[in-house]
């Protein structure tokens, strides 16, 4: 059977499966309330401590600037090129060992660690240990494909059922830093690689240790960066995602990089936090699919979210003039 051929059946088995969706609601409902906000408050307890860091107001208006700026820079490139998922998984696979490599220069230039899917399997390594454990012709593991027909195939808008220009994560990975001076200095370094993107660092410099014999791969675009730091989820938990291409790609595929903090990571190691985030977002997914009410609820949570963390960033900002105001 061909790639399109498969990914016709799937189609069919994901519809058949939400005709029935109707009858399970009360359950999938039952679901969403455990699941929500069941590590919240394990989560805002160790927001408050990571809030209490030096550079945590630093690095919010920083994330906020740049993430407005990009927009306003890239914002008719926010989508792939192809809405095909055969294509798309062709892409990614041009791209992940680039990445992979970009992901490692960076985590290596800042001595963080990083976290990602390699060889089948969740490895957290310092990088140094990664660079010496890496085998000859490892490579990054792509996003699983059964978690692509879901996101795709709940979508409650039908016309935009099972296009994928916005699927950013194929290729993925995560930097986890222990302060948030770390996560400031690894934004930083990233941005250095966007010619657009205004940046502490020297641009040209950054490139060549990132790249050494070709210094012009280390160029991306940065298309989107989402800050969860100054506003949390409705869950409490709290990344920076950043969504670029290599510039000289031709296909301009989007991957993804998270920076996460250290404590935040533990508490989801220690408390399993992703079972029960899988199980809140499968059934909201599926009553979304349906334009349940749920889909409405969801959608004023997210606005509700939004003007969160434009308050919030106010008041960061409010904060910051008053402290100058009692220097001067």
């Amino acid at each position: 059977m061909t790639a399109t051929k498969l990914w016709k059946a799937c189609q069919r088995f994901i519809e058949a499966h939400i005709a029935v969706i109707p009858k399970h609601i009360p359950f999938l409902k039952h679901v969403i309330s455990r699941t929500q906000t069941v590590n919240k408050e394990a989560y805002e307890a160790t927001m408050e401590v990571i809030k209490g860091e030096s550079m945590f107001t630093a690095y919010t208006t920083k994330t906020d600037k740049a993430a407005k700026l990009a927009e306003e820079t890239y914002r008719n490139e926010i989508h792939q090129t192809t809405s095909d998922i055969v294509m798309l998984y062709k892409h990614a696979d041009r791209v992940r060992d680039r990445f992979l490599k970009f992901l490692t220069n960076c985590a290596n230039i800042a001595d963080v660690e990083m976290v990602l899917q390699h060889n089948r399997e969740v490895e957290t390594k310092r990088t140094g240990l990664y660079r010496r454990d890496h085998k000859e012709g490892a490579r990054l593991v792509l996003k699983k494909r059964s978690t692509v027909l879901q996101k795709v195939g709940l979508r409650p808008d039908s016309e935009n059922r099972w296009k994928c220009e916005n699927i950013f994560n194929l290729v993925r990975g995560t930097i986890q830093c222990q302060q948030m001076t770390a996560l400031y200095s690894v934004f930083d370094l990233i941005l250095a690689c966007d010619e657009k993107l205004p940046c502490e660092r020297d641009k040209k410099q950054t490139r060549n240790l990132l790249f050494k014999k070709k210094p012009s791969e280390a160029k991306i675009v940065v298309v989107r960066i989402s800050d969860r730091f100054a506003a949390p989820t409705s869950g409490g938990w709290a990344v920076t995602i950043i969504n670029f291409y290599f510039a000289d790609d031709s296909n301009k595929h989007i991957c993804e990089i998270q920076l996460v903090h250290s404590q935040l990571m533990a508490v989801r190691k220690q408390l399993d936090a992703h079972v029960a985030y899988n199980q809140f977002k499968a059934a909201r997914d599926l009553l979304e699919s349906i334009n349940h009410e749920n889909s409405q609820t969801q959608n004023l949570q997210k606005e509700i979210e939004k003007l969160k963390q434009q308050q919030q960033r106010q008041q960061d900002r409010i904060d910051e003039l008053q402290q100058r105001e009692t220097k001067m």
